[in-house]
């Protein structure tokens, strides 16, 4: 959560001056429609996908007039995901 607040104000300071676009692999997946296994028993205790973080980049979002472009121009889009675990084997290098 500190990290989060602490990101958002720092965006903010600039804001005030300047349009801000945050951009960057986040390590968050906010929807279902961002995980390939919805649903999986495990995913609510992997990073990246618990409901606190879930929740906390959904409220900077939300709270700040920020929004996810990708969802904006893409809201029902299914498949588009910027991370493979090579690990375990879900996409070959």
């Amino acid at each position: 959560e500190k990290w989060d607040k602490d990101l958002l104000a720092f965006a903010e300071s600039k804001r005030t001056k300047n349009p801000v676009l945050w951009l960057g692999d986040l390590n968050v997946a906010h929807t279902n429609l961002e995980v390939w296994n919805d649903g999986a028993k495990h995913l609510p205790k992997q990073a990246g996908v618990t409901p606190q973080e879930r929740a906390s980049f959904q409220s900077q979002l939300d709270e700040n007039g920020y929004i996810d472009a990708f969802r904006q121009l893409h809201p029902t889009a299914q498949g588009c995901y910027s991370y493979w675990s090579q690990r375990a084997g879900n996409r070959e290098p």
